[in-house]
C-alpha cells in the first residue's frame, strides 16, 4: 500500500468516525468548470492544544479547529488557495461554531504565510525545528484566527 496509501486510509477512517462534535474531514479542492482536483484540505477539531502545539482530535464541544491545505504547483498564485481556505474558515465558524481556527506554515513558505494573514490570521507561537515531527528542518510557524463570539442560546 505504501506510505501515502496508509496515510490516506488513516484519514478516511478518521473522516468515517467523525460525529457532530468531533470531526476530521478531508476536502478535495476542485475547479468549478471541469471538476479537476487541484489540491486538498483538511479540517479537524479539539478543545485544547497538544504539547507539540498543534491540535489533536477531541471528543468535547468544538472550541478550536485546525486547517491545512495543499495545492498543485500549477495552481499557485491564482487565488484558489485563498478561496478554499476562506470557505473552510467560514464553514468552521458558521457550521461548526468554532471559536478559534489555527493553521501552520513552514518558515520559508511565504505565499502560505501571506494567504493566512490575508484571511486575518495572526502569528501564534512557533514550533522549533527540533519538535517538528514531519522532519522538514524548518521552524513551523503557527497562526490563529479568533471567530465571532458565539451566543449561548
Amino acid at each position: 500500500m505504501g506510505e501515502n496509501g496508509e496515510r490516506l486510509a488513516e484519514l478516511l477512517a478518521l473522516c468515517d468516525a467523525s460525529t457532530g462534535e468531533w470531526f476530521n474531514y478531508g476536502w478535495a479542492i476542485t475547479l468549478r468548470a471541469s471538476g479537476e482536483v487541484i489540491g486538498d484540505a483538511r479540517t479537524w477539531n479539539s478543545t485544547a492544544r497538544t504539547a507539540a502545539g498543534v491540535l489533536a482530535p477531541g471528543k468535547h464541544p468544538v472550541q478550536h479547529a485546525a486547517l491545512a491545505y495543499v495545492l498543485h504547483t500549477d495552481y499557485h498564485r491564482q487565488g484558489y488557495g485563498r478561496e478554499a481556505a476562506g470557505a473552510l474558515v467560514s464553514w468552521l465558524f458558521a457550521e461548526r461554531r468554532t471559536s478559534t481556527v489555527v493553521a501552520a506554515a513552514y518558515e520559508p513558505n511565504t505565499p502560505s504565510i501571506r494567504l493566512l494573514r490575508s484571511l486575518g490570521f495572526s502569528p501564534d507561537p512557533a514550533i522549533p525545528t527540533d519538535r517538528d515531527t514531519a522532519g522538514k528542518g524548518f521552524p513551523l510557524l503557527m497562526f490563529r484566527l479568533d471567530g465571532p463570539q458565539q451566543s449561548s442560546d
